[in-house]
């Protein structure tokens, strides 16, 4: 019987310290959420914000603000925050959070001027050199593909007056005052193209054309004849690969232009070529010059279009 007793008084014992423990947790766990704690955040005295969140986590919020104040280089004060505990409860106002804390605090320290030791300012002159943008001049006397720098650039010559603000011997603030022109820059002109280049060009300029495509002494001429002065600068009609470059029978001294697609021209009756076999070329080079070697009866460029061999009027591709 006596066992019995003490066993149910063991039992009543277990039951209370378990009430115990749970009602401590459960007001703890109330306190915390009910905590009606209220703070008052001051910054050099003056009221920053109002806050519920505990003291210790306001505080290394102050220390993560100055922190991030420190290294960009900012001067503050060494003014402490404090804390006021106040009761009273605020209806309308907005409590400053725990992940604003910081932020608020920042912000204010921002508004601040740095804590002067000493100011100064340096006034200076100095010369350096300056360029102008480059302008574009869009040229239709130009072909396309074509770019030609008319004018060089020029540097100009400018003095600049600058003042220099210094905060604790430090440099905090530079400022342009005047900028005056010593000697004009010249900017570069350059003109592009707007041309469409031709399919085919003739090699020469400013000719006379002697002979044209077609029956000639109870033969057919194969190309056209154009009368220039000997030393004329002979041109390639178009883009193209060189195949032969020399002495070539009754063409004297001539140049061949492989175009692609079974395209050749032929340029006879030169004084020089200036061209290797292989050697690509473009529209307008320089292949040669003119004169009157081989079957030729004066200085002139013989010049011929073939089509997979077959000799075809040049007018076809140009206009003479």
């Amino acid at each position: 019987m006596i066992k019995i007793i003490n066993s149910l008084k063991n039992s009543y014992k277990r039951k209370i310290m378990i009430f115990v423990v749970i009602s401590l947790f459960m007001a703890f766990a109330f306190n915390e959420i009910t905590n009606k704690d209220s703070y008052i955040i001051y910054y050099e005295n003056q009221p920053v914000g109002i806050t519920k969140v505990r003291p210790q986590v306001v505080y290394k919020a102050y220390g993560d603000a100055k922190a991030k104040f420190y290294s960009e280089g900012k001067n503050i004060s060494d003014d402490k925050i404090y804390l006021e505990k106040t009761g009273k409860k605020y209806g309308n106002v907005k409590y400053i959070g725990e992940n604003e804390i910081s932020e608020t605090i920042y912000s204010r320290l921002d508004d601040k001027e740095p804590i002067l030791v000493g100011k100064s300012t340096q006034l200076f002159k100095y010369v350096n050199p300056y360029y102008e943008e480059c302008e574009y001049v869009y040229d239709d006397t130009m072909y396309e593909d074509e770019i030609k720098v008319t004018r060089d650039e020029a540097s100009g010559m400018r003095e600049v007056t600058v003042m220099e603000t210094y905060y604790n011997g430090k440099k905090h603030d530079r400022k342009i005052l005047e900028t005056k022109v010593v000697t004009k820059a010249v900017p570069r002109v350059v003109h592009i193209g707007t041309k469409k280049r031709p399919e085919y060009i003739l090699p020469v300029t400013d000719y006379v054309l002697t002979s044209g495509f077609g029956p000639r002494w109870g033969t057919n001429h194969n190309g056209i004849d154009l009368a220039v002065p000997t030393g004329t600068d002979v041109m390639a009609a178009r883009d193209g690969t060189v195949i032969q470059a020399g002495w070539n029978g009754g063409y004297g001294i001539s140049v061949y232009i492989d175009h692609g697609n079974g395209v050749v021209t032929r340029y006879g009756h030169m004084s020089e070529t200036l061209v290797s076999v292989g050697q690509a070329v473009k529209q307008g080079d320089i292949v040669g010059l003119s004169g009157s070697t081989g079957d030729s009866t004066g200085p002139h460029v013989h010049f011929e279009i073939r089509e997979n061999g077959a000799p075809i009027d040049p007018v076809k591709y140009i206009s003479y």
